[in-house]
């Protein structure tokens, strides 16, 4: 298997401008098919925590570096299974991204089964010892996902053989959709997967966050410990690209399109960042679960839990 292997990127030894990218430290090709892995990782250690980390729907693991690579550089390392078909999907994919992923592309993309791929390819990569992936401890690992990754990682967590992960972070999960939701569309299959939780989560979203009633309603069915953090939409970067103009949902972030009410924007934002700080409550978390360390976030970027008025609130409490 053939590797690519450059300088490790870090936010603090980049010039960052708004609108570039690291690069992650190493990308893995799976020959015949249709995946490949990034790997971000610290410059030092050895027995490091393992993320998992899937990405949202139309972007790949470049659309998450700045967050990668800063919970890299806090002791992890982070591995993000890339999956170019969900780019290839385009407003076909959206769509069936708005109807949280019921419809077969969308199925077979949100099934779990790239993160168990990641999962194994760690695993036979680390035992041959002389790989960059030996540096990390399979006995600690985080499932993680942001949008429809974060569906991923929910149906992963019922997949997984028992003590293949020891917690799991949502950041803003498409679970579900306004869309879905309302039509009734969205798999219950997630629901009972999400409640049989044994692990501790992390629940990640933010004032105007499209998806923060689905955050709050599916935080509380958690099973295994749950942890919820409201982020301030200040705390966000609205600036990169793919909050912009660079994806497939740019019409849904334009202001006459409604953006204020669907929270498109905040939504990729929690996951896209280079000077925003969804990464401090996810590296806390992670510190809590791996290092014990006590779970603190700076007040000054949380914004208190408080439920939207809008139908999809009304919609979520009733599944």
């Amino acid at each position: 298997m053939e590797s690519t292997h450059i300088d490790l990127a870090t936010p603090e030894n980049l010039n960052i401008e708004r609108g570039c990218e690291p690069k992650p430290a190493l990308y893995e090709a799976v020959p015949g098919k249709d995946l490949r892995f990034a790997v971000f990782a610290p410059r030092e250690g050895s027995g490091l925590p393992v993320v998992l980390f899937q990405h949202g729907h139309q972007v790949d693991a470049a659309g998450h570096a700045f967050m990668a690579q800063r919970i890299a550089n806090a002791g992890y390392l982070v591995v993000m299974p890339e999956r170019a078909n969900s780019v290839s999907y385009g407003c076909c994919g959206t769509t069936c991204a708005l109807c949280c992923f019921c419809t077969a592309p969308g199925s077979r993309i949100t099934d779990g089964k790239h993160l168990l791929a990641a999962h194994a390819w760690v695993e036979e990569e680390a035992a041959k010892g002389s790989s960059p992936l030996a540096r990390g401890d399979l006995r600690k690992v985080a499932v993680m996902g942001h949008s429809m990754g974060g569906v991923e990682a929910v149906n992963f967590t019922g997949m997984a053989a028992p003590g293949e992960f020891q917690a799991c972070v949502f950041v803003s999960p498409a679970l579900p959709t306004y869309f879905s939701i309302t039509t009734r569309t969205w798999h219950p299959l997630n629901r009972r997967r999400v409640k049989a939780l044994s692990v501790p989560s992390l629940w990640v979203t933010s004032e105007g966050d499209i998806m923060k009633a689905a955050t709050y309603t599916m935080s509380e069915l958690a099973g295994g410990g749950a942890r919820l953090v409201t982020l301030k939409d200040s705390a966000l970067d609205l600036s990169m690209p793919l909050t912009k103009a660079t994806s497939w949902w740019y019409p849904f972030t334009l202001p006459c399109l409604g953006n204020r009410v669907l929270g498109v924007s905040q939504h990729t934002a929690l996951a896209a960042e280079a000077f925003g700080e969804p990464h401090r409550p996810v590296i806390a978390f992670l510190d809590s679960v791996f290092l014990g360390k006590e779970f603190v976030v700076d007040e000054s970027i949380m914004a208190p839990k408080r439920w939207p008025c809008c139908l999809e609130t009304c919609a979520v409490g009733a599944c």
